[in-house]
Order: C-alpha cells, then structure tokens, then sequence
C-alpha cells in the first residue's frame, strides 16, 4: 500500500489499505493505512470518505497518527 501511496497511484493503494485492515484489524499499521487511505481519498476529490476514514482513526486513539488525522479532518473542514 504504501509503495502505491508514494507514487501517486491513490486507487491501488485503497484497495491494498482496505484488504490489510480487513483481514489485519489489530495489526499496528492499519493505524498508519488509515491515515494515508483519507490522504488518497482527499487526492481522488473524495473528501467525504476522507473524512470517514480519518474519524473511525481518530477514534482508535493512536498516538501517532490519530492526532495527524484530527489535523486534516480540520483543514478539510476550514475549506468548506
């Protein structure tokens, strides 16, 4: 996911982000998928699924990249 994430291919790196957190829910880099899944979704002009995604991380408490995902859903909120 994160290979397709760098190079700018959003929608492959969507569905590889979803497989791992389906079948990998406690894995500790469904965290980080999370988060560059919103940044894929606000790139492919789909910022309510960013939104989404971003919230459901946010609610898991992660240290790391729950405070980043509080960050982007306020910025995509100050633009609306």
């Amino acid at each position: 996911g994160r290979s397709a994430f760098e190079q700018k291919k959003c929608r492959d790196a969507i569905g590889y982000y979803t497989r791992l957190i389906e079948k990998q829910e406690s894995s500790p880099f469904t965290a980080e998928a999370r988060y560059r899944m919103g940044k894929c979704h606000l790139s492919l002009k789909e910022p309510s699924k960013a939104e989404q995604v971003w919230t459901t991380l946010i609610a898991q408490k992660d240290d790391f990249w729950s405070p980043l995902a509080k960050n982007e859903l306020r910025l995509v909120n100050s633009t609306k």
